[in-house]
């Protein structure tokens, strides 16, 4: 019986801590479909840049 109560209460106690762990962690990656109007996804600099139109 005490076997089952530290198995339980270990998996209980491990469980928040690996959720917290598969989470980004708030980082939040831009994307093409997140640039604003106007603007255009460029790989080079990793970010949202202005269109210029000539």
């Amino acid at each position: 019986m005490k076997m089952k109560i530290a198995v339980v209460t270990f998996v209980l106690s491990v469980t928040p801590a690996i959720a917290f762990a598969s989470c980004s962690g708030g980082y939040k990656a831009t994307t093409a479909s997140e640039c604003a109007g106007g603007q255009m996804w460029d790989a080079t600099v990793q970010a949202c840049v202005d269109v210029v139109n000539s």
